[in-house]
């Protein structure tokens, strides 16, 4: 780590922010990609707006601070006092007793003027591992407790400290989401980056009430227009991601498609295997339960992802019609639910409902080839199959591509399931499916900004950052050794982006748009 740190500070010596009041706090987090990515998106900021980066998290090892930012400082939030701690746990216990006898109004929860009823939601799904709300579960109230204690530390550290801009990994999330939120409510910018393995996004949300906007999405008349005046080169955008589908590190199709989008499997051949009889097939496209139904884009037509999943597979077992193939989300490992087990649920279903588990050797390529509809809530698989093949998508929640013209796009669960009863699905239209690809690549190539610093990783090393942290260092120095040029260019043409007074997120179009 020496050996790293020195090599580091000679690299950014050049670019070393001046020293201001003014404060860009920035996420140190423990996790090695997140928190190199962060420290060099944040060194772009702090340039570009002529602000002195303040470290705040569990990164907290000031030599390698220093070591990106000489003239940084390092927080931290302050634990409550006896006193506030005691009030902080009364009020937790008051909400808990409150909305477990009005489940319904949870997601309305707010505190001190923000909305937090969606990151309590989420938040005890997650840290919980369970699948659905339990009423009376009194786990709620440390939910509860953790989301109070939060707020308060980022009311303390925004009102000590002179901060002008904020920059996350994650918006949402009891671990830096109250501090996004307590900033957004004081007007002060937050910055989202994501990325940070060969590319980055980078966007910022200015207000609380933006908070469900998702800064990256484009408009329907940029797609639009992406769709009459660019149809050549979209095109080709979109055929060099899929030809990148077997790239072993992290990104486009990297993780349901298993590195490939083709299949040998014919419908019928899928019918004849699965012991189904020839009527139309509809994909449910699962997802992990307890990964952040209501924080991302707020909207649902279902209480959260297993009451979706729960009301549609009641649905489909009454409704003979059609076969009705549920399948697992292929991450579903890494989000366990210690109230419900869904392979032992699905081991006995009707004989025209059908499950496919994560390790089943039936991918997303195979659904590629023989689906007639796909279902989902808010997933990736929604904009991928339109685009590849022209599937069309029935989305049950706000999503980042509702809304761009070529989803199926319910306002009730009665319409919802109204879809679901139709005889059969028609193909997307040629124009349908070009929105659809000009979606998959404005999100997968024109809002994604190269990012040689980052070194590239594959899922498994994001998953596991004990085992990445042992050579991600070493794999920093070679990048800065192979591509300084690049890097520094890079890091110029950001700064320059981030500057502008309507910057909204980084963007990587073409010339020619």
């Amino acid at each position: 780590m020496k050996s790293f740190i020195k090599i580091n500070q000679t690299f950014w010596k050049n670019y070393n922010e001046p020293v201001n009041t003014n404060l860009l706090l920035v996420e140190a987090s423990h996790h090695p990609v997140i928190f190199h990515s962060n420290a060099v998106v944040g060194k772009m900021i702090a340039q570009a707006k002529n602000l002195t980066i303040a470290w705040i998290g569990t990164a907290t090892n000031p030599k390698i601070l220093l070591s990106y930012s000489p003239t940084s400082i390092c927080l931290s939030f302050l634990r409550p006092d006896l006193l506030l701690t005691v009030t902080l746990f009364l009020q937790a216990l008051f909400y808990y007793i409150y909305f477990s006898l009005h489940p319904q109004k949870l997601l309305t929860f707010t505190y001190r003027g923000i909305p937090y009823g969606d990151f309590v939601y989420d938040g005890y799904l997650s840290h919980c591992s369970v699948a659905t709300l339990h009423r009376y579960d009194i786990r709620l109230i440390t939910v509860f407790n953790q989301v109070l204690i939060k707020d308060n530390q980022a009311r303390k550290i925004i009102n000590k400290y002179p901060i002008k801009a904020v920059l996350v990994s994650h918006y949402v999330g009891l671990e830096f989401g109250p501090l996004s939120r307590v900033a957004l409510q004081q007007r002060i910018p937050v910055y989202w980056r994501s990325g940070g393995h060969g590319i980055i996004t980078l966007s910022i949300v200015k207000n609380l009430s933006e908070r469900y906007a998702y800064p990256i999405r484009p408009t329907i008349n940029k797609i639009n227009q992406l769709v009459k005046n660019q149809p050549h080169q979209l095109t080709i955008d979109f055929r060099k991601l899929i030809n990148h589908v077997n790239n072993p590190y992290y990104g486009a199709f990297s993780v349901a498609y298993n590195g490939s989008l083709k299949s040998k499997v014919t419908r019928q051949k899928f019918i004849t295997d699965l012991n189904l009889t020839d009527k139309p097939l509809v994909f449910i496209l699962l997802h992990a339960f307890n990964d952040h139904p209501h924080s991302h884009f707020g909207k649902m037509l279902f209480n959260d992802y297993f009451d979706w999943f729960q009301k549609t597979y009641r649905f489909a077992c009454q409704n003979p019609s059609k076969n009705w193939i549920f399948k697992e989300h292929p991450a579903n490992q890494h989000y366990p639910t210690m109230d419900f087990n869904l392979n032992r649920f699905m081991q006995h279903t009707p004989s025209h409902v059908k499950f496919i588990a994560r390790n089943s050797s039936i991918t997303a390529a195979t659904v590629l080839n023989v689906a007639d509809l796909i279902v989902t809530c808010l997933g990736t698989a929604g904009i991928e199959m339109p685009a590849l093949r022209g599937i069309p998508s029935l989305i049950a929640a706000r999503t980042f591509y509702d809304g761009l013209g070529f989803t199926l796009e319910p306002k009730s669960r009665r319409a919802y399931f109204d879809i679901l009863k139709q005889s059969h699905y028609q193909k997307l239209s040629h124009n349908q499916r070009l929105k659809a690809q000009a979606s998959y690549v404005y999100f997968k190539k024109y809002v994604l900004f190269p990012f040689h610093a980052g070194p590239k990783v594959t899922l498994q090393e994001i998953l596991s950052p004990e085992l990445l942290r042992s050579s991600y260092y070493n794999r920093i120095i070679s990048n800065y050794g192979r591509f300084h040029r690049i890097i520094y260019k890079e890091f110029n043409e950001c700064i320059k982006q981030i500057q502008k007074e309507k910057f909204r997120c980084l963007t990587n179009l073409p010339p020619s748009y």
